[in-house]
């Protein structure tokens, strides 16, 4: 598989920019996408949640139903973006980060209690991350 520094015009200039891309550059863009992937899921479950009393009750088509559903798929394909240049191994641990920003949207939007419970699982889900992040640094990726 051909990764975007490596596609190249006729006349061996690089085809995005008339010059050579950094890896660097591309990395960063990578990164990009896995946050704009995470912002995506947390805002589908909120849509869902908001969503998720109508859809039940009725058989019309439901507007926050649909957006979670549009997130999801857009997620997917920024997911896989993503993946393009992060290991697999670093940016699915990432995607953990989703339950401390579920948690504070639905405390901040629907006025949900936040408890001990849920503070001390996310404690360890961060405490987690921290050393799957320290791995990969260690080993160079």
């Amino acid at each position: 598989m051909k990764k975007i520094q490596d596609i190249q015009t006729a006349d061996g200039e690089n085809a995005m920019h008339g010059g050579e891309i950094g890896t660097l550059t591309i990395r960063r863009l990578s990164f990009v996408f896995l946050a704009s992937a995470l912002l995506l899921n947390v805002f589908g479950q909120i849509a869902a949640r908001l969503g998720a009393g109508d859809f039940v009750t009725s058989w019309q088509i439901n507007l926050w139903i649909f957006v979670s559903y549009c997130c999801l798929v857009l997620r997917g394909f920024l997911w896989a973006l993503s993946l393009r240049e992060i290991p697999l191994s670093f940016a699915y641990p990432m995607f953990s980060v989703n339950f401390l920003l579920v948690l504070g949207a639905a405390a901040l939007i629907f006025d949900e209690r936040i408890t001990l419970g849920n503070i001390l699982g996310s404690c360890c889900i961060m405490l987690g991350l921290g050393c799957i992040a320290l791995g990969e640094k260690r080993r160079g990726t």
